[in-house]
């Protein structure tokens, strides 16, 4: 039970409902009249297993190598990584 706020347990279901709804969170009631707070699911949406990066590859550079590669990439706006897959042609972003 919630006690100590000075306001009936009712009182205060309905203010938790309420204010619920103003937020971007959803509150899970449970059977005890307990409430907690539970994050909804934000960001961006879940990548089906096809679509994820999942193998990695190491590739030793001398420091002339990487230096060049970093300012190839820099000079296309990319990250070094999608550099490399625009090369490569492993995307389709020619």
């Amino acid at each position: 039970m919630l006690t100590g706020f000075g306001h009936s347990t009712r009182c205060l279901r309905k203010f938790v409902v309420e204010f619920q709804k103003s937020l971007p969170i959803s509150l899970d009631s449970h059977t005890t009249n307990c409430y907690t707070l539970t994050m909804t699911k934000m960001g961006r949406p879940t990548k089906l297993a096809k679509e994820r990066s999942s193998h990695l590859i190491a590739l030793r550079l001398t420091p002339a190598e990487h230096k060049s590669l970093e300012q190839a990439a820099e000079k296309s706006k990319l990250s070094v990584s999608n550099y490399i897959r625009l090369k490569l042609r492993l995307r389709g972003d020619n």
